[in-house]
């Protein structure tokens, strides 16, 4: 993901992402982990105060065609959203977020891509 719109992510959801170093995937998938950060940040804003700092995303990455989320603890709630999430990128090109397909890129990794980005 380029480095603005994770830079964004970070700034906009600091209670989601107050130890993240990097976002591992495309740009095409951005509106989906906005969309996931902007429920978690209000889930985790609703706890009381001393459940608030155990719940973060330690790293989010993309493999084998998957967004893959890593939290060191989620609740019923927080694996609902990582469902969703994982729903709207699984047909979803990485690279531009138009409707793609599961391929393996020219590097051998599986991705999701359209017909314009796989070319």
């Amino acid at each position: 993901m380029d480095q603005e719109l994770e830079d964004a992510l970070f700034r906009d959801f600091p209670l989601t992402y107050k130890i993240c170093k990097s976002i591992n995937c495309g740009n095409g998938w951005e509106p989906a982990i906005r969309k996931f950060s902007s429920k978690l940040e209000e889930i985790i804003a609703a706890m009381p105060a001393e459940e608030q700092p155990k719940y973060y995303v330690r790293r989010i990455k993309s493999k084998r065609a998957m967004l893959h989320f890593h939290l060191d603890y989620e609740n019923s709630e927080i694996s609902t959203l990582i469902k969703e999430a994982y729903k709207q990128t699984e047909s979803a090109c990485e690279d531009c977020g138009e409707p793609g397909k599961e391929r393996v890129n020219s590097s051998g990794w599986v991705t999701i891509e359209c017909d314009t980005c796989f070319q």
